[in-house]
């Protein structure tokens, strides 16, 4: 049996976790928070480390995707009751992942320092790559993006990818906690974390890539256009107006406007709104890439699509987003339909006359 104490510990080691991604980014802190929980790995059985894993995971999930309840509840109107529910479901199969890799490392840990550490870093980063791509994939929290600059595992990115530096992670704090019962385990772990630095910043020095052409300007545009309010047609024509300005008024090579800033179909846009976009593009020499939703005809119905598409001096091209977010983009099965694709059924009903009339 699990101490409810460890479990706590655990638990509000993954919670904390958190607090190494941005905004924050406290790089050092997954260290300390995984080191806690290797700690306790290494004096449980098989069992009892899946526990706790499924505990360390509770807590990082809970604590990093709470933006799905708003997602749920405030644009979705699912009841509060309901959606506290169903997010609390959703983190419990996310945090089943670490609690695999804590039930593998307990049964194949030899006590061999060396080789217990890489194991734990091979458990944690499959169990990583594993919920990246099964079911669709939900790869959020993945510790590996903890390590940004200023980190010094930041050098290895280019090398290893956010999976390898999941595993760099991992592999040094478990070496630094399993190494606890050596007599020089202080001057041995601080000799360990020196030369995983030294490595890192070295790495950062390397030019991975080589300009090739002139410079080109590029703007990120953002209207900062409000969840609460994007969805309300009578706003619409203000919504429009916003990001055509933005484009007129900030002209560069390559304009970047927000995933869906435009809350109306491709096809439902005023006559002449696409037609200003690709004037103000092309008179700055470049293009403008925005989101908007795309819907096409199947034999059962229409079908919505989450869509990048670029306007201006290169032909236009369209990107359909792929990889959507469970409950924040689309429904699981038995769930009727996307978030986003009945928000999108209730704006149609606008007609074009009226978002013509608004939007100048």
């Amino acid at each position: 049996m699990i101490r409810p104490l460890r479990f706590a510990v655990a638990f509000c080691s993954g919670a904390l976790s958190v607090a190494g991604f941005a905004p924050f980014s406290l790089f050092p802190l997954p260290l300390l928070t995984l080191g806690l929980l290797l700690g306790l790995w290494s004096e449980s059985s098989a069992r009892q480390a899946a526990v706790l894993g499924f505990a360390f995971g509770l807590g990082l999930f809970l604590a990093g995707v709470s933006w799905i309840y708003v997602s749920l509840h405030d644009h979705g109107g699912m009841p509060a009751p309901l959606a506290m529910l169903a997010v609390l479901l959703f983190c419990s199969v996310l945090a089943s992942f670490p609690a695999a890799a804590g039930a593998v490392f307990g049964w194949l840990r030899s006590g061999n320092t060396w080789r217990d550490a890489l194991l734990a870093a091979a458990a944690w980063t499959t169990a990583e790559w594993v919920r990246g791509w099964i079911l669709t994939g939900f790869p959020w929290l993945t510790i590996g993006n903890t390590q940004t600059p200023p980190s010094p595992l930041a050098g290895f990115a280019p090398v290893v990818g956010v999976y390898g530096l999941s595993f760099l992670l991992v592999a040094t704090a478990a070496f630094v906690v399993l190494n606890r019962r050596h007599r020089w385990q202080p001057i041995l772990a601080a000799g360990v974390v020196a030369l995983v630095a030294i490595a890192g910043y070295g790495l950062a020095r390397v030019e991975w890539t080589l300009a090739i052409g002139a410079p080109v300007t590029v703007r990120l545009l953002q209207p900062n256009i409000p969840q609460s309010l994007k969805w309300r047609p009578e706003l619409l024509g203000r919504w429009l107006g916003d990001n055509l300005s933005l484009v007129e008024a900030n002209p560069a090579q390559l304009m970047v406007l927000p995933e869906t800033t435009l809350p109306l179909s491709l096809d439902a846009l005023p006559v002449d709104y696409l037609e200003r976009l690709d004037r103000a593009a092309k008179r700055a020499g470049g293009d403008v890439i925005f989101g908007v939703f795309t819907r096409e005809q199947s034999e059962s119905g229409p079908r919505y699509f989450n869509t990048a598409v670029n306007l201006g001096t290169s032909p236009s091209q369209q990107y359909r987003k792929s990889h959507l977010v469970a409950f924040g983009e689309f429904s699981p099965p038995g769930c009727r339909g996307s978030i986003a694709g009945c928000r999108y059924r209730c704006l149609i009903r606008v007609r074009g006359r009226r978002v013509n009339r608004r939007w100048r």
